[in-house]
């Protein structure tokens, strides 16, 4: 069957916002407050700088580059959709919440 010609091939712009959210490897990071995303960056950024011939740099699964795109990802997600997480006044209680797995 020959490709449809015309105006279904051409690009249609929308001021919808999606409501699908996008695929990400690092499924767990969806439910990881911000923080937490934040440190992940940083983190996996420091360990790029200090050894950037570790084939955990780029290569295989759950490597520091996708990592980074991941969570970066999830942050934009939020921001665009305006999605916040709960928060209490005091960040430490925050990550103890975190710890005990009371986020969801």
């Amino acid at each position: 069957m020959p490709a449809p010609v015309g105006r279904a091939l051409e690009y249609q712009p929308t001021n919808k916002v999606s409501n699908m959210r996008p695929h990400i490897e690092n499924k767990r990071f969806w439910n990881l407050p911000e923080f937490a995303l934040r440190y992940i960056i940083v983190d996996c950024r420091e360990a790029m700088a200090a050894n950037p011939d570790n084939p955990k740099c780029i290569h295989g699964p759950g490597n520091y580059a996708d990592q980074i795109c991941d969570a970066s990802t999830v942050i934009h997600y939020r921001n665009e959709h305006k999605i916040r997480r709960p928060r209490s006044r005091d960040p430490k209680r925050d990550f103890e919440n975190w710890e005990d797995g009371q986020w969801g």
